[in-house]
């Protein structure tokens, strides 16, 4: 009934004794996008014949990460932290980056996938789908001399590029920012930015292949 798009949710992790990569600890980070209403007005909107938006699918009003803006993750230099990114998301999906820290994708839904190196900006991001988990590999600077920003960007295709509108972002807030934080003493940068939005520039599932080498 729509509980979990309200906050009715929370990761449930299961650890794999003998994973075929290596790291030093765990974060969990979760993308979605958030709504004014409330899931049974929605739901409404989403099964009623004609749907308040155009097509049926109400429009978020933003997004959070760990349900919250301007979140602190907080890390630890020369640490290899396995990320579990969860999107337990309404409607569209979510990219998302972790500023100058490239990540190797190696988990897809609980699949071992074989490792992808993600450079982030304008090099090539992650995507996640809602109700889907990725797991990366994330390794920290080697010294804590400053702070840096994640961004997540709703899926721009979903809402607004398969429809034939353009993005408004002044009214629109497609991203929301948190923050890598290796000293709470230090400022807390702005957000990560990317000049390319083609679909070139981020990597899906169906991008990956299993580490065991089945075959789709």
């Amino acid at each position: 009934m729509g509980q979990y798009p309200d906050g009715l949710f929370g990761p449930l992790l299961i650890h794999d004794p003998n994973p075929p990569f290596e790291f030093d600890e765990h974060l969990t980070i979760t993308f979605m996008d958030w709504y004014h209403e409330e899931m049974p007005s929605l739901i409404h909107q989403y099964q009623s014949r004609s749907g308040v938006a155009s097509d049926g699918t109400p429009n978020p009003v933003g997004s959070l990460i760990n349900l919250s803006k301007n979140a602190k993750i907080h890390v630890k230099p020369n640490t290899t932290y396995y990320v579990h990114i969860i999107c337990p998301g309404n409607y569209p999906g979510h990219a998302f980056l972790f500023d100058q820290h490239p990540m190797t994708t190696v988990e897809i839904d609980g699949t071992y996938v074989q490792p992808q190196l993600i450079v982030g900006g304008d090099e090539g991001n992650a995507r996640v789908a809602p109700g889907q988990r990725q797991g990366v590999l994330l390794r920290t600077k080697p010294t804590a001399d400053r702070n840096y920003g994640i961004l997540t960007v709703m899926d721009a295709n979903m809402l607004f590029i398969n429809k034939g509108i353009r993005p408004p972002p002044k009214e629109y807030p497609m991203n929301c920012t948190a923050h890598l934080v290796y000293d709470d003493s230090l400022p807390l940068p702005g957000p990560p930015v990317i000049q390319k939005l083609g679909n070139l520039f981020f990597w899906d599932d169906l991008d990956y292949v299993p580490l065991n080498g089945e075959p789709l």
